[in-house]
């Protein structure tokens, strides 16, 4: 439980980021993230399994070297293929669809553009560091602003 209210305290103070947003992407499956999004009083587009979500899941594929999502958007279906097949990327996809959707991008030009996505680094490195000391880090992540007072 300890861990949880950690990651609980984490996440809050995460979104403090977005508390000006107009709109803010959330995955629905994950009560306890809504949960908190839902306190900050801002306009949700909602994706995953339900059908009152903004953007329905209807199903995920995974395949060898792609994943197809089924999407179900204003009474359309639609399959995405992604160049992926781990769950953080597949996610990730998902996040950029709604995205591309908000902005109202057409689905042939989301997915010719879904084709088009490289992986992303997500190991560690370590660098030789001064002092004859090293420093392990993650290249890909971007370190948080404190929020503004």
């Amino acid at each position: 439980m300890l861990f949880l209210s950690r990651c609980s305290s984490c996440f809050s103070n995460k979104l403090i980021l977005f508390k000006e947003v107009k709109i803010l992407i959330c995955c629905d499956d994950h009560f306890w993230i809504k949960k908190e999004v839902e306190k900050l009083r801002v306009g949700i587009f909602s994706w995953g399994k339900s059908a009152d979500c903004d953007l329905q899941i209807k199903s995920i594929e995974k395949k060898d070297n792609h994943t197809v999502i089924h999407t179900h958007f204003k009474h359309e279906l639609y399959p995405f293929v992604i160049p992926f097949v781990d769950d953080a990327s597949v996610e990730n996809a998902i996040h950029c669809i709604c995205a591309c959707k908000l902005l109202g991008l057409q689905n042939e030009s989301i997915g010719e553009r879904l084709l088009q996505l490289h992986p992303v680094e997500m190991r560690l490195e370590w660098k030789k560091g001064i002092h004859n000391s090293y420093l392990l880090f993650l290249p890909n992540y971007i370190a948080t602003p404190s929020p503004r007072s």
